[in-house]
């Protein structure tokens, strides 16, 4: 009878396997955890689609042991159940695909894995909600219509690695009034921003940003001697940046752009508030050395 009770508990454990693990007969794909993939040549895994069971799923490191590299074109196409998706664990993560999260209308924010070097033809196209994106680790290319018709978009800091701005990557971003590109851009294309009426171009003195911005009759600022913790603009870091912090968290002055909020949120917890003020103090008094 134990021997029959052991069996028993084994196919039933198997069979709780193969419930989260099954195959797709069409195209050969594994699903698992609400995800369907495969194996490339190199034995990564490509995420093709998600089942969209849960409203904020987390893209994993790996799947079945193998590392996620890719997550391929449409993947999340169109699932406008999607509220967030957290990208912190796919530390393998290198390409997002064209239309990947087209469609997405109820994300709200993106932060973007360090690890991606590449996103495609309209990656984020049409994110209506879309109000805030987290640009960093070695992208080169912000490619066409990568963010167009995300209407409420209304910051973006490019990494420093970014060479390109493609054909109306921005396109029709009504509430985009500042993006910051650095100096390492050197390819903008004319429609870049088309339909963003409200924008102001921060970039480096004689940088392509600026002579674009010029050329386009874009409002401009020029950034060159702004550093972490300058948070009022004006050239230094002192007692008056303190005073400013601490004015903005009462509602007494304003905060203008995305660039100015990185520049003040020294510990860099995506807020400006009193515990910058402290740390810039302390700055000031030579208890650290930098933030």
């Amino acid at each position: 009878m134990r021997r029959f009770s052991k069996v028993f508990i084994l196919i039933i454990t198997l069979a709780t396997v193969f419930q989260m693990i099954s195959v797709n007969a069409v195209g050969s794909y594994i699903t698992l955890n609400g995800y369907t993939f495969d194996f490339n040549a190199q034995g990564e895994a490509v995420i093709y689609s998600y089942d969209n069971r849960s409203t904020a799923p987390v893209i994993p490191s790996k799947l079945m042991g193998a590392d996620v590299t890719v997550i391929d074109d449409y993947a999340f196409f169109n699932a406008d159940k999607l509220e967030s998706v957290d990208f912190s664990k796919a530390v393998n993560l290198k390409t997002i695909g064209k239309g990947a999260f087209h469609g997405c209308t109820r994300l709200s924010a993106i932060d973007i894995s360090e690890s991606v070097v590449q996103l495609g033809f309209g990656t984020f196209q049409n994110c209506t909600g879309l109000t805030t994106v987290d640009l960093r680790g070695e992208l080169t290319v912000i490619p066409e219509q990568c963010f167009f018709g995300c209407e409420k978009l209304n910051g973006v800091i490019l990494p420093q690695s970014a060479v390109t701005i493609g054909k109306y990557a921005f396109g029709n971003c009504s509430a985009l009034t500042d993006i910051t590109i650095p100096a390492s851009v050197t390819n903008i294309a004319e429609n870049a921003f088309s339909g963003c009426d409200d924008l102001v171009i921060y970039g480096y003195r004689d940088s392509y940003a600026i002579t674009y911005a010029e050329q386009m009759g874009i409002d401009y600022y020029i950034i060159d001697n702004y550093s972490a913790g300058d948070a009022n603009l004006d050239g230094s870091i002192d007692i008056r940046d303190v005073t400013f912090i601490q004015k903005y968290n009462i509602g007494k002055v304003e905060i203008n752009s995305n660039l100015q909020k990185e520049i003040a949120d020294v510990n860099h917890d995506g807020k400006v508030s009193v515990r910058d003020a402290t740390l810039i103090q302390m700055y000031i008094a030579g208890i650290i050395l930098a933030f």
